[in-house]
């Protein structure tokens, strides 16, 4: 069986229970050590010995999240129904252990508890670190869940200080408040924003052609990591601090592959044979450029048509959980960029359509109608933006038909640490 205990601030123990069963936070166990207990059991009940004889060492931090179908603001009211859509989370030290799935119903007869999010890292900080993303990035629609009221306890500075004992939650009643009006908001270019606009912000950073969509294949088709750069010269100097069989040169300058590097910045060249388990640095005319002027956000995301509908799962979240979102369009040699724009108004209708009380500036406004206007025709907008017109007459036309293909690569590239990874499921093979 399992026993638990509660812990004194003086490094007392104090018995609560036993229960004849595993535990609902094993995982944290299994995590930290390494071991599979279920696993473990079976042995011993087969007769066997545990694989085992000595508690293996700790790995770092973990931290678990029950997430269950339930209303914080109603007491932790049940909130039985159908799930209409579930994407999970994923991610370098994130694990999801669940049953439920789009078109489960959960059941108003016993536990609500749908899913449990255990994240692990070097130290509490960065297991913190990767639940609160982990938490933006899972969403469940069509009953209400405890989700929202995690992040916000992810991000209270006495939670994260360590703060905390039994009376935690009746101090921290602004926990159980409803976030106020969340902004989404649109830049035309890396020059239209300040640091203001992004600080403390979820951000998006649009580049459909390219280099927002190329990094979304590349992480789908198995790379490490992107590092954006302004120059060729920064990338040049960088590759000298990897193995050469580790790292992949890849940039373009006015549509075309820079000489002497691995890649241009056509996704077609992100095959999982060229980039599979390699850390691409990568630099643009466009793209790479707003990533890097990028300064303060609180989480960094990468958006295209070919990743759209987990990056707006994930900005989606983080509004409903009151943060602020900023839409920020690469454009075009610093000019205004049609389909960047028509991409940013898709990402800004799709937040307003969960929370239509979301406040938006004229240019989220605008943009929104520009999406309106080409819905799903991306060919007739590749056509007439300038961009998609001189990609074709480059002999690119072919990476017009990958940056309109919806949804192809479902990842969610997250900027951190000066490097893109992803969060969300591997690309079959």
């Amino acid at each position: 069986g399992t026993i638990e205990m509660l812990l004194d601030e003086d490094g007392s123990y104090y018995f609560m229970e036993m229960n004849t069963r595993i535990q609902v936070e094993h995982p944290v166990t299994e995590m930290l050590y390494g071991v599979d207990l279920v696993k473990e059991q079976i042995r011993v009940a087969a007769g066997d010995r545990l694989s085992f004889l000595e508690l293996p060492e700790r790995r770092g931090h973990v931290i678990e999240c029950r997430v269950n179908a339930e209303d914080p603001s109603r007491n932790f009211q049940p909130s039985p129904g159908r799930i209409d859509v579930f994407h999970p989370p994923g991610g370098p030290g994130v694990r999801l252990d669940t049953h439920a799935y789009a078109g489960y119903r959960v059941p108003p007869y016993y536990d609500s508890m749908i899913a449990k999010v255990i994240c692990q890292g070097r130290d509490r900080a960065e297991a913190l670190r990767r639940m609160e993303l982990a938490l933006e990035s899972f969403i469940i629609e069509g009953v209400t869940t405890t989700m929202p009221f995690l992040a916000r306890v992810m991000r209270n500075p006495k939670f994260r200080a360590g703060d905390v004992d039994t009376k935690f939650l009746e101090r921290e009643t602004d926990l159980f408040k409803e976030p106020a009006k969340v902004r989404v908001d649109v830049f035309f270019g890396p020059s239209q924003f300040g640091t203001s606009d992004v600080a403390g912000r979820v951000v998006a950073v649009i580049d459909v052609l390219r280099a927002s969509t190329s990094i979304a294949v590349a992480l789908a088709n198995g790379a490490k990591a992107v590092v954006p750069f302004d120059s060729s010269e920064e990338v040049v100097n960088r590759a000298k601090q990897f193995e050469r069989g580790l790292v992949r040169l890849a940039g373009e300058r006015k549509m075309h592959a820079i000489p002497g590097f691995d890649l241009g910045n056509s996704p077609r060249e992100f095959t999982r044979e060229a980039v599979e388990g390699k850390t691409i640095l990568l630099t643009t005319t466009n793209g790479t450029a707003a990533l890097t002027a990028v300064q303060g956000a609180r989480d960094v995301v990468v958006g295209s048509y070919v990743n759209f509908s987990a990056v707006l799962a994930m900005l989606r979240a983080a509004a409903r959980s009151g943060t602020d979102v900023s839409i920020i369009c690469a454009g075009r040699e610093k000019q205004f960029s049609l389909e960047d724009s028509a991409c940013a108004g898709r990402f800004a209708r799709g937040i307003a359509r969960r929370l239509p009380e979301a406040a938006m500036n004229d240019a989220a406004l605008a943009c929104s109608m520009i999406d309106r206007r080409y819905g799903d025709n991306l060919t007739r907008l590749f056509q007439e933006a300038t961009h998609g017109v001189a990609l074709a007459e480059a002999g690119y036309a072919e990476d017009l038909v990958i940056c309109g293909s919806v949804d192809a690569y479902p990842v969610v590239p997250v900027y951190s640490d000066r490097q893109i990874t992803k969060v969300g499921p591997e690309r079959e093979r």
